[in-house]
């Protein structure tokens, strides 16, 4: 669903001003449980404010958070592995306290944790760096972690390199082997996913798409990505993150309805416009700030485009992305 806006802060210029959500329950179904819910949290290192006062929440499903680099995901995602704290604000993971030893230990119990950067001990064979793991998890008979590993090695296309050094796989296959690690235990609950497509080539991309569509089924999934178009199409919700804010949250659809009006296709390329794409017949599909001349064509906008609409600057130019 999408929530209502209003801003409360002066807004800061050629940016999004901060947005709060209303939280009125819509007309239809009632919404499923937040599994993460958090309300003022507020992140800084020195006098960068990576999150500021954020109100937000993930429910079942794929949630998918979208934001140019330095907009705070990786910050928020860290939070949400209990790998760092906010200095202010409330914060519930899985109905516990991440502020707490015992909350942290039992939220790590039913999480699954994709970091962005790679995190692999080069000369581990494949199989025993999941086994280690799999111990950290709380699974400790062997032929429960053995089972686990062979699962989740065959769940990434990995199975056939069960027994080689990490340092001898791709870094896309590395990549692979910490989406593995995530899905080791039966009894997780969030998966929290830091750019997890990052070196994958279109076609692991698309397993490890389908990969996730799956446990969006079963559990919440927190995906962060800067390109909207790997995953857009199996979003259960989408959040736009701008200078640790909340800019957009809402389905796909609705994130594409934000360019409505904007998206035109055009004989030739406009100046000014917010992004530009030639298509194969020699036109110009455009996201333009104000209608083209007579003669161009009104398009459907995609989510893409509606995220590269809440990115654009007062002058018309795109955030760096």
């Amino acid at each position: 669903m999408a929530y209502n806006v209003r801003n409360t802060r002066k807004p800061t210029p050629g940016r999004i001003v901060t947005p709060t959500i209303d939280h009125s329950p819509p007309n239809g179904p009632i919404p499923a449980p937040a599994m993460v819910e958090m309300q003022n949290l507020t992140r800084c290192y020195g006098d960068t404010t990576a999150l500021d006062r954020l109100n937000w929440s993930a429910a079942h499903g794929v949630n998918v958070i979208a934001g140019p680099n330095g907009a705070g995901k990786s910050t928020l995602l860290r939070i949400l592995a209990t790998l760092d704290l906010p200095d202010e604000g409330t914060l519930n993971i899985l109905a516990q306290d991440p502020a707490t030893a015992a909350g942290r230990t039992a939220i790590r119990q039913r999480l699954g944790y994709v970091p962005q950067d790679l995190a692999v001990t080069p000369t581990m064979r494949a199989d025993r760096y999941l086994d280690h793991f799999a111990r950290l998890k709380g699974i400790h008979d062997q032929a429960s972690r053995a089972a686990a590993v062979e699962r989740s090695l065959d769940a990434v296309g990995l199975l056939a390199v069960w027994n080689k050094r990490i340092f001898k796989l791709s870094g896309g296959m590395q990549r692979r082997l910490m989406f593995a690690q995530a899905l080791l235990a039966d009894n997780t609950a969030l998966y929290v996913l830091d750019e997890p497509f990052v070196g994958l080539d279109p076609q692991i991309k698309s397993l490890v798409v389908q990969r996730i569509a799956d446990l969006g089924r079963e559990a919440t999934v927190i995906v962060s990505t800067h390109q909207l178009d790997d995953i857009a199409q199996i979003a259960t919700n989408v959040t736009v993150l701008v200078d640790g804010v909340v800019a957009f949250q809402g389905t796909t659809q609705e994130l594409a309805r934000v360019a409505r009006d904007h998206v035109w296709t055009t004989p030739s390329r406009r100046d000014g416009a917010i992004a530009t794409w030639r298509l194969p017949d020699g036109r110009h599909r455009q996201l333009l700030r104000t209608p083209p001349e007579p003669g161009a064509q009104r398009g459907t906008p995609t989510p893409e485009e509606g995220y590269l609409w809440l990115l654009r600057d007062e002058s018309g130019t795109p955030q760096a992305l």
